[in-house]
């Protein structure tokens, strides 16, 4: 085959069995081989026959599928496409694709219309995913600090009064020192690696919701609806009791 192409799509991917009967549907009005291989999280690879041998797969926990690799084939052209999990700092990377084609205007189309396919398997948490909140939250800690004390420099520096003054300082060396702050540090990571692994958890940036799974998503479904219920309970109650005092 004349040319070829390497791909990559971010974000994450929630992988049903109706969008993969779907993409399978498309494949097949291209391809007369369409193959399936799957890792399993304990290392194990899987040849499947086809799209109803991995549909009927278990995909119990301890041996759930975390890799999916599709190979479409013909005598003129064909594509694989991989399905994994890869967390970048920014966002993820979970969608690999290689295409091999002679036709040159087949392969511009086939790519555009693949990449349209492609895009159904992004969950609505999509955005959610991004980022990794253990170091993202580190670094914009650093930043505020860093800000904070630069605007408060360059403001005595142009005679303005500046955000700090002179007893913060005093009291920071006094009160504060290395040691405490090196303590708040530290606990802002651990909560922040908390909050991380529950986000990676109710919002997975790889989930192929077949065979067991199907019930194990939808648990996680219900404790995300929960938890964000929660939180927009105490945002209202908030909002509610600081009007009732202002009013008073």
């Amino acid at each position: 085959m004349k040319h070829s192409k390497q791909g990559e799509l971010y974000g994450a991917v929630l992988i049903h069995e109706q969008e993969l009967r779907n993409l399978v549907e498309f494949l097949e009005k291209h391809f007369n081989k369409i193959s399936f291989n799957g890792k399993t999280k304990d290392g194990t690879n899987i040849n499947f026959s086809d799209l109803e041998d991995f549909i009927s797969y278990a995909n119990y926990d301890t041996r759930k599928i975390i890799k999916l690799e599709l190979s479409c084939t013909n005598e003129k052209q064909g594509i694989d496409i991989i399905f994994k999990n890869e967390r970048l700092f920014v966002r993820p990377s979970t969608i690999e694709y290689y295409l091999k084609y002679d036709d040159q205007n087949w392969g511009f189309k086939f790519e555009d219309d693949i990449k349209n396919e492609l895009k159904e398997f992004r969950p609505y948490y999509n955005y959610l995913t991004y980022f990794n909140l253990t170091y993202a939250t580190m670094a914009l800690l650093v930043i505020m600090v860093f800000l904070l004390i630069s605007i408060d420099y360059y403001s005595k520096v142009l005679g303005f009064t500046g955000i700090l003054k002179d007893g913060d300082y005093k009291s920071v060396n006094n009160y504060s020192g290395p040691a405490v702050g090196f303590t708040w540090a530290i606990l802002i990571y651990i909560l922040a690696y908390l909050l991380n692994k529950l986000r990676n958890y109710l919002f997975p940036v790889l989930f192929i919701a077949t065979g067991k799974q199907v019930k194990e998503y939808q648990k996680r479904k219900n404790i995300a609806r929960i938890v964000f219920g929660i939180i927009g309970v105490g945002i209202a109650i908030n909002l509610i009791t600081q009007l009732l005092i202002n009013g008073l």
